[in-house]
């Protein structure tokens, strides 16, 4: 099994977050959210094209903050 902070290390292709911050959490990434449903959040993945993904809002992994 990886360390927590394996990922934070990894380059994963085209996955630019909006920030880093480690007061979050070993995993502290943060993702600009652009839309929202009662089920899923949908939040940038790539800050320079602005490329999208779908998380669901049940997600243990996921929160929202203001």
């Amino acid at each position: 099994m990886k360390a927590p902070s394996y990922f934070m290390k990894a380059e994963i292709k085209d996955f630019i977050p909006f920030s880093t911050d480690v007061r979050y959490g070993p995993l502290g990434v943060i993702l600009r959210m652009v839309g929202e449903s009662p089920i899923w959040y949908e939040v940038e993945i790539n800050e320079n094209t602005r490329a999208t993904k779908f998380a669901r809002r049940n997600d243990k992994a996921w929160s929202r903050t203001e």
